[in-house]
């Protein structure tokens, strides 16, 4: 049965709502090669681990994104394969899934808030202050975005 270009995104948004994690990275500070002070960096990811490797590819084939092979935990347990998707990639996906999820919808509308966000303050040389350092408003809003999926994605919530 082949799928439709809507069916197959229907079915990503299934698979993200039952597989998938949704959240942003966030790195610490770092001094660049010249010693000056870096804020934190952040990137929206998308990860769909799945012990099916059938699946993954089939994904990798339609959504692109990078597969990592995770070592088993166990003796017992299976090797499993992640799937990664950032940034532009996660953002592309994540404004055709959004639609159809349901578990995983907030976690969906922050990532491409903050994502418009980064994009936004870029582009109209707004993102950064003296000295190329990011704009404190900017980190608030970005620490503020990060802290909500955290806590969305907190187990047992």
């Amino acid at each position: 049965m082949k799928l439709s270009s809507k069916e197959k995104i229907i079915y990503l948004a299934g698979i993200i709502d039952g597989e998938g994690c949704i959240t942003i990275s966030r790195r610490p500070p770092w001094h660049d090669s010249r010693g000056n002070a870096r804020s934190h960096s952040y990137h929206i990811r998308l990860e769909i681990v799945n012990t099916n490797l059938k699946l993954i590819n089939f994904l990798k084939k339609e959504f692109n994104g990078s597969i990592y092979k995770r070592k088993p935990t166990s003796k017992k347990a299976k090797i499993a394969y992640d799937l990664r998707f950032t940034s532009k990639e996660a953002l592309k996906i994540f404004n055709q899934v959004e639609p159809f999820l349901i578990v995983k919808k907030k976690q969906c509308q922050l990532s491409i808030k903050f994502q418009n966000h980064i994009y936004s303050t870029i582009s109209k040389g707004h993102c950064t202050g003296p000295g190329n350092r990011v704009k404190k408003m900017n980190i608030k809003f970005r620490d503020r975005i990060w802290l909500q999926i955290k806590e969305l994605n907190k187990r047992g919530v």
